[in-house]
């Protein structure tokens, strides 16, 4: 209701006591709640305005009586009398204007939500300047007033301000980032929801289209991407490539999935395929061959050269991918204890050109150690069965175990070697040289390490 009418349906209850000779107006402690606007534009046609109270005269510049308010003891109540009160929270004004309220204006949806919080956070309530509803601070727009707009512009103009755009969804990737990046907002040109800069595409629209494979495609890579039909598995993986190279993606022509053009075949469908052959085909095209358990006789050359030219490599004996590892060994059969035996594990790992490496060996010097295994492929401690790094010619694994420092040395150093005493840095350095002359290693009596000749 306007502040008019207001004013005119309390003239109507003034009754004959309320004006005299027509040129009187009765000012009642109801009109306090006007603020100075407010009660001008009801008393300004009297001559005289009248307190109701003390029947002392009011002063038209402010429409206080003075004799009132210096006996009011009540602070909130002298505001009232001084300021009116808020017409949407009902307080009293402490200046001529709501320090609780704020309008929110029309405008102000130009602002983005950065803007809209630093103007309008000190105040406890916000009204929407054309319905009058409270506004909810934590979205700083009108929600009444944005479920009635059919348009999607002024919706995305109310919630996001002026700095938002619709994506386009026939741009590439490359597109949308140089377009888009300095707006604040993305916006779906299909459910007008807010498009993370992250994904540059609606995820809920994306998730929710099943049907129409080139829609799903067009809005996550824009107008150029392929479609992987089933015949594509019948090409090898380089065919593969060659063909979807240049496209921003790929998806998958069965269920919809997009397709990752490192692997060239869908995985969805791939964990759902159960037929071994399928899945083989899929993953490799019909480049692919089998790794039968005889070729674990070859040495790891041999194995390179055979199956260098398979896109993909399986397991004769569990059908595991066995890939073009380093071994050329299938790590599940190794692994998962579907072999056991411990020379047919050495086997597997590392053909038949692999050395034993004894307890007894570590009595030889490191060049002894080295002239002995070169031409294997592969060592193996006998103890633990690990492997054994050439470029130390000891077990790792073992010295890490061994407690005692003459053990450590026994095994890294070989027997010819000794330990450096803390007296003997009393000696000169002839002394020195000559006392240890005859050793392979001269090891620090402290840490254990060895000691440089030269220093």
């Amino acid at each position: 209701m306007s502040v008019e009418k207001n004013i005119e349906e309390n003239d109507q209850h003034i009754n004959k006591y309320d004006v005299f000779e027509s040129k009187f107006g009765v000012f009642k402690m109801l009109d306090y709640d006007l603020n100075l606007d407010e009660r001008k534009l009801k008393f300004n046609r009297y001559d005289h305005v009248i307190c109701e109270v003390c029947n002392k005269e009011i002063d038209k510049f402010n429409f206080i009586c003075y004799n009132c308010y210096n006996k009011e003891t009540d602070c909130n109540e002298q505001n009232r009398m001084n300021y009116g009160i808020c017409k949407f929270c009902f307080k009293s004004n402490i200046s001529y204007s709501c320090s609780d309220c704020k309008i929110f204006e029309t405008l102000d949806y130009d602002l983005n939500l950065g803007e809209k919080k630093a103007k309008y956070e000190n105040y406890c309530y916000i009204f929407c300047e054309k319905c009058n509803k409270e506004i909810d601070k934590q979205n700083y727009y009108c929600t009444d007033c944005y479920s009635e707009e059919t348009d999607i512009i002024k919706e995305a103009h109310m919630k996001y301000g002026s700095n938002f755009r619709i994506l386009n969804y026939n741009l590439n990737l490359k597109e949308r980032k140089a377009i888009y990046s300095n707006f604040n907002f993305i916006l779906c040109e299909e459910c007008n929801q807010e498009i993370k800069k992250t994904y540059w595409y609606c995820v809920d629209c994306y998730s929710k289209e099943t049907n129409d494979i080139n829609r799903k495609g067009r809005m996550k890579f824009g107008l150029n991407f392929g479609i992987f039909k089933t015949s594509d598995y019948n090409l090898n993986l380089q065919e593969r490539r060659i063909k979807y190279k240049d496209f921003d993606g790929i998806i998958c022509e069965k269920c919809n999935q997009e397709i990752n053009n490192r692997h060239y075949y869908c995985t969805y469908c791939y964990d759902k395929e159960t037929h071994v052959n399928k899945k083989v085909l899929m993953e490799f095209g019909p480049n692919f061959g089998i790794f039968k358990t005889s070729d674990y006789n070859l040495d790891l050359k041999e194995r390179r050269i055979k199956y260098k030219d398979f896109d993909g490599i399986l397991c004769e004996k569990c059908n595991s991918n066995i890939g073009k590892s380093l071994n050329y060994c299938c790590e599940y059969c190794y692994h998962n204890n579907i072999v056991t035996d411990i020379n047919m594990k050495r086997l597997m790992k590392f053909g038949l050109n692999f050395g034993i490496f004894k307890t007894s060996d570590y009595k030889l010097d490191l060049e002894e150690r080295r002239v002995k295994y070169m031409d294997f492929n592969a060592i193996l401690c006998e103890i633990c069965n690990g492997e054994v790094n050439k470029q130390v010619n000891y077990c790792t694994y073992c010295y890490g175990i061994v407690k005692t420092a003459d053990n450590k040395c026994f095994m890294k150093y070989g027997q010819n070697f000794i330990i450096f005493s803390t007296l003997d840095y009393r000696l000169s350095l002839e002394e020195r040289k000559a006392k240890y002359k005859e050793y392979d290693r001269i090891l620090c009596a402290n840490c254990i390490n060895e000691i440089d000749r030269l220093l």
